[in-house]
């Protein structure tokens, strides 16, 4: 444990940062910053992030809990599970989960480009564009 002396020669940021690490946390705006809005959906937005501790971006998705059904919040909480379970380099990887009162929050990788739906229909678009010549 650091005393007095050795606390007063950390720069008061990196304090401040260690003291909100060592403290148990369960809320995500104790953890990440939302930054900007990436894509929205019926149920869900996605926002870019960063974590305050080690100023890495992430992605983050925040969905109601208050729209969805008990089968449902089953459904979505097995989801998650199976998220954090599967690793590959094609799938994002999903770093933490939270949920408060009202939503829930699934920080992952943070993907650059475009978002899958419209990846598919660019090279769809490129396929028939070729065949054509």
């Amino acid at each position: 444990m650091l005393k007095g002396e050795e606390l007063a020669e950390i720069p008061p940021d990196v304090l401040e940062k260690l003291k909100k690490a060592i403290k148990p946390h369960h809320k995500f705006k104790d953890h990440y910053r939302i930054q900007n809005l990436i894509g929205l959906g019926s149920l869900a937005e996605v926002y870019s992030c960063q974590a305050i501790l080690t100023d890495h971006a992430y992605a983050v998705k925040i969905q109601s809990n208050k729209k969805l059904k008990p089968d449902d919040l089953l459904k979505y909480h097995r989801e998650v599970k199976f998220m954090k379970s599967v690793f590959h380099n094609s799938l994002a990887k999903v770093e933490h989960y939270f949920k408060d009162e009202d939503k829930f929050y699934i920080v992952m990788d943070l993907c650059k480009g475009n978002d899958l739906f419209r990846e598919i229909n660019l090279r769809r678009d490129s396929k028939k564009r070729f065949t054509r010549l």
